[in-house]
């Protein structure tokens, strides 16, 4: 179909984990966020996240049981689980190794995600931070945090998202933020390089940053 329609390069961002799908032409791929063997990448420095928001909670906002609260990994080939990793190794460092909670991909947006965030902290109740592994899980667990019963129940909690869209400025909360049009504008350079037949690099990993809102650091005011 590629072929067909003289598409000269793609660039692919899909969760697809089927690699098949995409060796099926000649035409030069460039991925972003998702890692395919001989396929060049781009995407954010997650590992490096994951250590940053362990930091934010753990020093900035003195948290001594984190949780880290996000959705099941279904590949390796998704750099996001590097996010994971950087946490957990971060809080291991520290002294304060976190609890884990999962939910499976298709529950992000799920009407049942505030009963996860329930189960969760019924599940570890010493939890003083979370780490949602992206934004909109931030926001949603902000939202369930600042229902009135369960506000009530489990007080002030910490929490930092990832990912840097627009909803966790909107919500005010904390988060590492991908450099997002960086990484695009990359992708593309690197897509019009292989298009012309040019040597381009296997891997391009760009830096993150902490940007601090309302819902972590020493000016945070837990219950």
């Amino acid at each position: 179909m590629l072929c067909a329609n003289n598409v000269a390069g793609v660039l692919v961002c899909s969760r697809i984990t089927d690699e098949s799908l995409y060796m099926q032409t000649d035409v030069p791929i460039v991925t972003i966020e998702r890692m395919i063997e001989d396929v060049p990448s781009v995407s954010c420095d997650n590992y490096k996240g994951g250590v940053l928001a362990a930091q934010e909670l753990l020093l900035a906002s003195g948290c001594k049981s984190p949780l880290l609260f996000g959705n099941r990994i279904i590949s390796n080939q998704l750099p996001a689980s590097l996010r994971y990793k950087g946490f957990q190794d971060a809080c291991a460092r520290n002294g304060s190794p976190c609890s884990e909670y999962y939910i499976d991909a298709e529950d992000l947006f799920g009407k049942n995600l505030g009963e996860d965030v329930y189960k969760a902290l019924k599940q570890f109740p010493e939890t003083d931070g979370i780490f949602a592994t992206s934004d909109v899980l931030a926001a949603r667990i902000m939202n369930t945090l600042n229902d009135a019963d369960e506000a009530d129940t489990f007080g002030r909690i910490p929490v930092i998202g990832f990912d840097g869209v627009d909803i966790s400025a909107y919500c005010e909360i904390s988060t590492i933020a991908q450099p997002i049009r960086q990484m695009g504008a990359l992708a593309v350079q690197i897509l019009i390089q292989r298009i012309n037949g040019q040597i381009v690099p296997e891997r391009s990993i760009l830096p993150v940053s902490l940007i601090r809102r309302k819902t972590s650091g020493p000016n945070f005011v837990k219950a």
